[in-house]
């Protein structure tokens, strides 16, 4: 089983940040998260999450 990770991504000051609906119509701002996979390493991890949720 794979464990959770969250990210920070600064470039030139700026902070990406997700929007997450956590319930029905209601959104919050986040870091990009997720799961690493078995056998990847958490920085794969938290560069996957971020190109996937940055999409």
């Amino acid at each position: 089983m794979g464990s959770g990770l969250g990210a920070r991504v600064v470039d030139a000051g700026r902070v990406l940040l997700i929007r997450r609906a956590v319930a029905a119509g209601s959104l919050v701002w986040s870091c990009p998260s997720g799961k690493v996979e078995v056998g990847e390493e958490q920085v794969e991890a938290a560069v996957r999450e971020a190109l996937e949720e940055a999409a």
